[in-house]
């Protein structure tokens, strides 16, 4: 190759990469787009050798200066991005979130968000899309090459150009065929780790080792420069996330790029030209501060919303990104990059631990209070927002009131062994609590909404149909705190709730559970009926199932209620009740037919969700339950005998289906 010149196609080239993987995360119409990292990737190690190479010949290349050009090009940008998603984060994201953002961003640092990722979620899982700092995966991918790589050029440094073209040529073959084999074998491990990504690097350095192309005429090299371009974009409209990828797959984009840069070396092809033009590298020399920034915003976006964004919405998102690009771009990246900002070199090196001690300290503020687990105990307990999409798991969750609660109690793992594949161990996440209604499901979904289960399990019982579904007017209410589930509820769709909101709502507006008076009868009147149950419970279900591995199964109410219920007859042990264990609620039920409509009203709410979407299984439990008066303990409640056929008909049900997905 000729010597290292400024190349304005090489800035076309990463606009072309940038545009696509925004394209492709805002889900406007680039199935494919991701291989626009790939290209990055190829055009990254072809500047860094020739930078590198340049100095080696001019005798001025130390690693100490190197570093501090990476230094000084890489994290003032990146620090100023992280920084600003923590901020919005701590506002947006519920705590377990926050603490995961922070978590990410401290690997950030150390150069390991592409280690963190591998091990947390895979990059095309439904969960990454709420993550702000997933794509910084690449980032830490080329750090971590760029940290050895430079001792490799230095050792071949005495070696003629050919020889050291071949060493680097068979360690690139060598990782090209780890990609190729791990693709099969570890496809997210090969996806996220430098072994199996260095190919990509060196195929752009090894352009350095190569004779340039005299011998091509000029067609020729028209006709193959708009081939390598054909590549690039064809690859990125017929890949997908089903695409087994890096591996042979990425050798389309990558030999694309490679080609572009090589045959535009030492004559320009009309490619070149396209590329060279204003609007392309324009976006090229912002594309960095881009690809930072679009990202998070379009995370914390979808984050706020339970329904996908709209594509005026996207578009919106990535306007915003392409200001704070060139902002970050005019006033950080390139005073920074021409030594503007901090001109020591131990000044950077006080600002990158200053900025790794910030983040370790807003960790230790964040874990300081937990404000969702003194809520909800349970999610602690099971310590479901650590790992609830474990891919060596069989994950099961369950979500509502007492009579699940009863269900959970006497739940074995091995129980659901037909449910899960065969040898898979199985763990149940019990978030089950006594009072249970629809809106603490909806809640605790939308805290664990970018968890992935296998199974969600949701059984809401009598408070969900008298809250929702009862005629108010014939409602004696002794759960009158849902005034402030309704206000709990609305700020956390708005992702608006904090600390002072909470405390605030515990000690004036949660009203206990007791007896009813007319105050509470007051509130009551406010709950709202049939509708909101229906929306909570779609919601629910849409939460559950973003990601595509996910079943759900809800249950119908089963009810004893006899035409006459009185104390006599629960003394004389006629209603099937466990004395001592349960009080019998007359004057709180209200009038038996209201209690009965309102069953009947919820259940069918159930039902019309099982029938609407193909993921979701009905457990009839009305019909299986109502005509034996044995299997309650109470009008809501199961006896033993109950809850065995609760839990039979519930394996009987998914254990088909499961079946034929694992065939």
């Amino acid at each position: 190759m000729t010597e290292l010149r400024y190349r304005p196609d090489v800035d076309g080239l990463r606009a072309v990469a940038v545009v696509l993987v925004l394209l492709f995360h805002a889900n406007l119409g680039w199935a494919g787009g991701f291989v626009g990292v790939d290209v990055f990737f190829v055009i990254s190690g072809f500047l860094i050798t020739g930078v590198i190479r340049k100095q080696q010949h001019a005798g001025t290349f130390t690693m100490r200066n190197f570093w501090v050009r990476r230094i000084r090009r890489i994290i003032p940008a990146s620090i100023l991005m992280v920084g600003g998603t923590l901020i919005i984060g701590s506002v947006v994201l519920f705590r377990s979130d926050f603490r995961e953002l922070v978590y990410s961003a401290v690997a950030q640092l150390v150069m390991l968000a592409n280690v963190f990722f591998w091990q947390q979620t895979g990059y095309f899982a439904g969960s990454a899309e709420l993550k702000p700092l997933m794509h910084m995966w690449s980032l830490a991918v080329e750090e971590q090459f760029y940290l050895g790589y430079p001792f490799l050029l230095v050792l071949l440094n005495r070696t003629s150009n050919k020889t050291a073209g071949r060493v680097l040529a068979s360690i690139a073959i060598l990782s090209f065929a780890l990609s190729v084999w791990g693709v099969h074998h570890y496809p997210r491990a090969t996806f996220f780790l430098l072994p199996a990504r260095a190919w990509e690097m060196l195929l752009g350095g090894l352009i350095w080792f190569v004779p340039p192309p005299k011998k091509l005429t000029q067609w020729k090299s028209e006709a193959l420069s708009w081939f390598a371009l054909a590549g690039i974009l064809l690859a990125s409209s017929f890949y997908d996330g089903d695409t087994l990828f890096p591996g042979i797959a990425a050798l389309l984009p990558c030999l694309a790029t490679a080609a572009i840069i090589y045959l535009n070396a030492n004559q320009q092809t009309r490619v070149s030209a396209l590329l060279s033009t204003r609007p392309f590298v324009f976006v090229g020399l912002i594309s960095y501060s881009l690809y930072l920034w679009h990202w998070p915003l379009l995370a914390f976006c979808r984050y706020s919303q339970t329904e996908p964004l709209s594509v005026g919405y996207r578009v919106s998102i990535l306007l915003v990104s392409g200001v704070l690009a060139y902002l970050s771009w005019r006033f950080v990246e390139t005073p920074w990059r021409q030594g503007a900002r901090l001109r020591s070199k131990r000044s950077l090196l006080v600002v990158a631990t200053g900025a790794l001690a910030a983040i370790v300290l807003a960790n230790v503020a964040v874990s300081s209070v937990d404000v969702w687990t003194f809520y909800y105990p349970e999610l602690e307990e099971t310590n479901a927002l650590a790992d609830g999409d474990d891919e060596q798991h069989f994950d099961v969750l369950l979500l509502g009131g007492s009579v699940l609660e009863q269900v959970a109690r006497k739940l074995e793992p091995e129980t659901l062994a037909p449910l899960a594949p065969t040898g898979m161990p199985i763990r149940i996440y019990n978030l089950t609590v006594a009072a249970h209604t629809s809106r603490d499901s909806l809640l605790k979904m939308r805290l664990l909404k970018h968890r992935e289960f296998d199974l969600v399990i949701v059984y809401q019982g009598i408070n969900d149909a008298r809250m929702n579904c009862c005629e108010t007017d014939r409602f004696r209410d002794d759960y009158t705190h849902c005034e402030w589930y309704e206000s709990m509820v609305e700020r956390v769709a708005r992702n608006k709730i904090t600390l002072t909101d909470i405390v605030a709502d515990t000690t004036s507006r949660l009203i206990p559970i007791g007896e009813p008076t007319p105050e509470r009868a007051a509130l009551g009147r406010v709950i709202k009926t049939e509708p909101a149950f229906k929306a909570n419970l779609t919601e629910l279900i849409n939460i559950a199932t973003r990601s595509a591995k996910t079943r759900v199964a809800v249950g119908s109410f089963a009810l004893f209620l006899p035409e006459t219920y009185t104390q006599a007859r629960f003394e004389n042990g006629e209603l099937g009740y466990v004395k001592g264990q349960y009080g019998f609620p007359v004057e709180s039920w209200g009038e038996p037919e209201a209690v009965r409509t309102a069953v009947a009203a919820h259940n069918r709410i159930i039902r019309s969700a099982a029938d609407s979407n193909p993921r979701v299984t009905l457990l009839n439990l009305e019909t299986l339950l109502i005509k034996d008066v044995a299997s309650f303990s109470d009008p809501c409640h199961l006896s033993d005998s109950g809850l065995d056929m609760f839990i039979n008909h519930m394996i009987s049900e998914l254990a088909p289906t499961r079946a034929n997905e694992n065939q």
